[in-house]
């Protein structure tokens, strides 16, 4: 069976928009099921101390994941876990490091690869 992936653009005016819309589809899901939530930021997110300070944050939530600079520019950021928690994860990143950001792609899997740790790529 193939996994339901969702993909999301938005720019930076409606990030919040883009956090309770997250966070009201995560609601009508079980939030306990498990997912895999693949963002893609860009704006000035590299050299900022973007993914240092996206492993800390992962340290307060019970994801597993990466976070990666690409060589476009952005950075890619993986996370696995119940929904809830995914959610919560992101929502505190994009709070977090909002001034960097510009826009943001979101995919999201119901069907998490069953990643262990948080790293920096």
């Amino acid at each position: 069976m193939m996994p339901k992936i969702l993909f999301i653009r938005a720019t930076r005016k409606n990030l919040e928009s883009l956090a309770a819309w997250v966070q009201r589809s995560q609601s009508m899901a079980l939030d306990t099921a498990a997912i895999r939530q693949e963002v893609w930021f860009s704006g000035h997110v590299q050299g900022v101390g973007f993914r240092y300070q996206t492993r800390q944050v992962s340290m307060e939530f019970d994801v597993s994941g990466t976070v990666q600079n690409l060589l476009d520019g952005r950075v890619h950021l993986v996370a696995e876990g119940e929904g809830k928690e995914v959610t919560a994860f992101m929502d505190e990143v994009s709070h977090q490091m909002s001034s960097y950001i510009k826009d943001v792609e979101t995919s999201e899997v119901l069907d998490p690869s069953g990643l262990s740790g948080f790293s920096i790529i």
